[in-house]
C-alpha cells in the first residue's frame, strides 16, 4: 500500500496545485471501492489501484497533511482534510480529528468558504 499516487489536482482547496492531495486520493479510493463491490465483473486493477493510493499521515504530529509536500503554516481556502472525519467517515482517533480540526481552523483563509 501506498505505492499509487495522483498528481497535478486542483483539491477542493482551490489555493492548492498539488500532488496526492489527502482528500482527492481518499475520495479516489473510495470510488474504486464502490466500482469493485457493485460491478458483477470488477476490473482486478480498480481494487489494486484503490489499496495503493497514498493515504499521507504525520505519525509525529498525529494530523493530515493536506498534500504532499504541504508546509505547515501555509494558508488554504477550504480545509478539506477535515471532511475526512466528516462525511467521509475515514477511521482516525478522535485525537487526530480534533487536531485536523485545530489546525486547519488557524490557517484557513476567513474569505474562503466555511467548511
Amino acid at each position: 500500500a501506498g505505492a499509487g499516487h495522483i498528481y497535478k489536482v486542483v483539491p477542493p482547496d482551490e489555493y492548492a496545485f498539488c500532488n496526492d492531495s489527502v482528500y482527492t486520493n481518499y475520495v479516489a479510493k473510495l470510488s474504486l471501492e464502490f466500482a469493485t463491490n457493485v460491478s458483477n465483473n470488477p476490473n482486478p486493477q480498480w481494487q489494486k489501484a484503490s489499496s495503493s493510493l497514498v493515504q499521507l499521515f504525520d505519525e509525529a504530529k498525529q494530523y493530515h497533511p493536506e498534500y504532499d509536500g504541504y508546509q505547515q503554516g501555509t494558508k488554504i481556502k477550504q480545509a478539506d482534510v477535515v471532511l475526512l472525519g466528516f462525511p467521509l467517515m475515514v477511521p482516525m482517533s478522535k485525537e487526530v480529528r480534533a487536531n485536523d480540526l485545530k489546525y486547519y481552523a488557524s490557517v484557513t483563509d476567513e474569505n474562503g468558504p466555511a467548511m
